[in-house]
């Protein structure tokens, strides 16, 4: 979204509310230059700043982090595909929240 011709749609909304998200359930602030020993190993090369294949590997650890079993992992991968036309629609975001919402 950032450039000299930035895009911005819904697809980045979605993906910026994954993130969102994600981050609110993990219960810490964002902090995307923050690399751990292990995902500079993965990547296998120290970075100076965060890259493509970085934040992907860093996504696997969130959602480890997170639990497969969370009650809000599916909308917040379903928010966070990698292509955006892999993504939900908003719509589909607030109706998956709002069923989660009317569980007891």
């Amino acid at each position: 979204a950032i450039g000299s011709h930035p895009v911005y749609n819904q697809q980045l909304d979605c993906f910026s509310f994954g993130h969102l998200a994600l981050y609110l359930c993990l219960q810490e602030y964002p902090s995307p230059c923050e690399l751990s020993a292990e995902t500079i190993k993965l990547v296998g090369r120290q970075v100076k700043g965060i890259t493509h294949g970085v934040q992907i590997v860093k996504r696997k650890e969130w959602f480890e982090r997170l639990g497969y079993d969370h009650p809000l992992y599916q909308v917040i991968a379903m928010c966070l595909q990698e292509k955006p036309h892999e993504r939900w629609e908003m719509d589909k975001v607030r109706t998956e929240m709002n069923k989660l919402s009317s569980k007891p």
